[in-house]
């Protein structure tokens, strides 16, 4: 009985750390194609996009995520066209989404863009009962194998942006699937919930060298409480990007960006809980790495942050 109830109490702790629903970024202004599928083809090149984040180090079984995403404008930059594959695991769960987006761009003035943008996405959701650990011995409440399940998703976005302004309102996964099964009885499985974002930013120049941007992201979700998250950074020499973040309730995040050249720059970041966990864990590391290309060929003289 002991060893059953350590393995729901563990279960049920994993499934509640998965209510933060969808992968957590501190670097959103980098990757907004993971909340707004308006935003492909955003950066007006073909652009290629790496992410890891290891979150709460030193709790066993908290979550980590990988990203990686290709995306590019096409007819006359009309359109966007990308690709994204996510994957996330926490505690005994697992689960990789791969994304088809497609924007339809329209261009409202010299600087002004009003994309509309579309989203496919397949998970494949798993959870690993070999990761669970019990006080000895085997328990017939485990089930021998690891369960699976492959769902369909959809999702729809707008980004408008003009000038050094953007805005963006989007929901990612538009189907309320459940992506586990309540094999056992006694434990809850998960439920997808619909995530609805708002996200903007301005980038204002202070002088021919230094540019301040800020930023906010406020996610609503009728199953959490309402969250935001600002952001401040400044820019030197379009070149070195330095900012901080706070996460209501959760941390305040340190940020780094580099533009190694017109076609790479990179990311790095550091949060610090704020909440109890922070009794538990060291932070929350993440780093970002980007590539453009045919840059020369574009007739931008700069790409933009956002």
């Amino acid at each position: 009985m002991k060893k059953t109830l350590l393995l729901i109490i563990a279960i049920i702790c994993s499934i509640a750390m998965y209510a933060q629903e969808n992968p957590q970024y501190s670097h959103f202004l980098f990757n907004k194609l993971a909340y707004n599928p308006g935003y492909t083809g955003g950066r007006e090149v073909l652009a290629v996009q790496a992410l890891y984040r290891q979150q709460w180090q030193n709790i066993e079984g908290a979550p980590q995520t990988a990203n990686i995403a290709i995306h590019s404008p096409f007819a006359n930059r009309t359109g966007g066209i990308g690709l994204m594959i996510t994957q996330d695991e926490i505690g005994l769960l697992s689960n990789t989404a791969v994304d088809a987006l497609y924007a339809y761009r329209l261009h409202l003035g010299k600087s002004t863009t009003l994309s509309l943008g579309i989203q496919a996405r397949f998970e494949y959701s798993k959870i690993n009962w070999s990761k669970g650990k019990t006080t000895g011995g085997t328990d017939n409440l485990v089930p021998a194998d690891n369960e699976t399940t492959v769902k369909p998703n959809f999702g729809a976005g707008a980004y408008l942006t003009s000038g050094k302004f953007f805005i963006g309102f989007s929901v990612p996964q538009l189907m309320e699937t459940t992506l586990y099964r309540d094999n056992l009885d006694k434990l809850p499985s998960f439920k997808r919930f619909r995530t609805y974002y708002l996200m903007t930013g301005v980038e204002i120049p202070l002088s021919s060298s230094v540019d301040f941007m800020p930023g906010m992201l406020v996610s609503y979700n009728p199953n959490a409480p309402l969250e935001a998250e600002w952001n401040l950074n400044l820019i030197f020499s379009k070149t070195l990007l330095i900012g901080a973040s706070y996460r209501a309730g959760d941390s305040v995040d340190a940020l780094l960006g580099v533009q190694l050249s017109k076609q790479l720059r990179m990311g790095l970041s550091y949060d610090y809980s704020l909440s109890e966990l922070k009794k538990y864990n060291v932070g929350s590391f993440e780093a970002m790495l980007e590539y453009c290309f045919n840059y020369n060929d574009t007739g931008i003289r700069n790409l933009r942050y956002f």
